[in-house]
């Protein structure tokens, strides 16, 4: 049986993403920014014809047809949360830098977050967080205000509802 009319999404929506042939292989992958799904497929060694609607082939249109027929439910999942498996204290970025850095930091459950800045001496500098954070990952931006070039620390100091404590610092260069 031949369609006579193209799929919708052909006609309503675009699409992006990159055919690919070659010695019998046909393969796309491509991606919708509007609706936010994606289609990639890999087939080889078949005869095929040249497609109805496009520059693809009707087995491209096939899958494609086959794919947005089904694209409710195979769109609806429900994704689990992206929760981080423990506490950790990534290395700044950039380091060295100038004239600002971020610092990234990840906790496995909700946590009292403190975060604060010392020169070399031992001297606090700044504290860059004093807040409570769900789990999850996160980030402080720190710009200095008049310091000197030279290495400073960071630590973080993290207290969950359960008592856990977690302490983690690092170094970083400022570079004026």
């Amino acid at each position: 049986m031949v369609n006579t009319k193209p799929p919708s999404c052909y006609q309503t929506e675009t699409i992006y993403g990159h055919p690919g042939e070659a010695y019998g292989l046909i393969s796309d992958a491509y991606y919708s920014f509007d609706r936010r799904y994606g289609i990639v497929f890999i087939t080889n060694g078949g005869q095929w014809g040249y497609g109805a609607y496009s520059g693809w082939y009707d087995v491209e249109e096939d899958v494609f047809q086959a794919c947005l027929s089904e694209l409710n439910n195979l769109t609806n999942v429900q994704q689990e949360e992206n929760v981080p498996a423990g506490f950790s204290l990534l290395q700044n970025y950039p380091n060295p830098f100038n004239p600002a850095t971020t610092i990234v930091y990840t906790l496995p459950e909700t946590a009292y977050v403190k975060i604060t800045v010392f020169n070399s001496l031992g001297e606090e500098i700044k504290q860059l967080t004093n807040i409570e954070l769900p789990a999850g990952s996160h980030s402080v931006y720190f710009k200095p205000d008049n310091l000197p070039s030279g290495t400073y620390l960071y630590r973080i100091t993290a207290l969950t509802n359960t008592g856990v404590m977690y302490n983690s610092e690092r170094k970083m260069i400022y570079l004026r």
